[in-house]
């Protein structure tokens, strides 16, 4: 009797300890869960608050943005209310100039070429004068298309790079492409924007002149799709001719 009382004690204590393992066991799968859980929990409420962060940065960059864009806006309206406008159906680009500077117009209507007569808007090289020119610094605009090859400040490769700028220095490629075109080293160039946030450029290189002086010019150049613009700017510029550079835009 006493060994059966032992063992069915020991059965007893065998099974007793068996659940304490089990229990002990399912309380360590909890206690990991848990724990797993509250990684989750955390690592969510991290996430958002780093989205809440990129989120608030870019709304106050876009604030900063949109109001520097509104004042630029207000003042270049300002500045301009009582200019004239100009709009080139043939090519899609307007601006606004002085009424001091007189009236916009391409060279003649029609040209004789090689015997035949041919239409100003035909020409591969287009230059626009203002008639009030004497007394005034209003700058010709040249509108040249790419298969004009003896006078290439822009080629259509710059297009892209420009598209893939920022506002502000040129990228390498720029200056190599407008120096190879110029055939002379460009002081400086910086990528600008219009009115309407269309992307230029702008630069100032030397140049020899008749008399041996060596002038420092600078110079606008809008790229297109298929022709390109470039101002003839003088050495020094003044708010005037800015924000007429800055009417300059394309309307498709």
């Amino acid at each position: 009797m006493a060994k059966k009382s032992q063992r069915v004690k020991f059965n007893l204590s065998g099974i007793l300890l068996l659940i304490l393992v089990v229990l002990f066991v399912f309380f360590l799968m909890f206690i990991v869960y848990m724990y797993s859980d509250l990684k989750k929990v955390e690592q969510s409420m991290f996430n958002l608050h780093q989205q809440m962060v990129t989120t608030n940065t870019k709304i106050d960059q876009y604030s900063v943005s949109d109001e520097e864009s509104a004042q630029r806006s207000q003042k270049f309206t300002e500045a301009t209310k009582q200019w004239q406008i100009y709009q080139n159906s043939d090519y899609h680009f307007q601006f606004k100039s002085p009424a001091s500077w007189g009236s916009f117009y391409f060279t003649g209507t029609q040209v004789a070429q090689d015997g035949e007569t041919v239409s100003v808007e035909d020409l591969p090289r287009l230059i626009g004068r203002f008639s009030n020119k004497n007394g005034n610094q209003a700058p010709d605009i040249i509108l040249t298309k790419y298969d004009y090859l003896e006078d290439r400040l822009a080629t259509q490769d710059v297009i892209g790079i420009l598209k893939n700028s920022q506002p502000g220095e040129c990228l390498p490629e720029i200056f190599q492409v407008l120096e190879m075109g110029l055939g002379s080293p460009i002081k400086n160039c910086f990528v600008n924007e219009n009115i309407l946030n269309q992307k230029y450029i702008q630069y100032r290189y030397f140049q020899s002149s008749e008399d041996g002086q060596i002038l420092n010019l600078l110079v606008a150049v809008f790229p297109r799709e298929d022709y390109y613009l470039h101002l003839d700017i003088t050495n020094k510029t003044n708010t005037e001719i800015e924000y007429f550079i800055q009417s300059i835009v394309f309307l498709n």
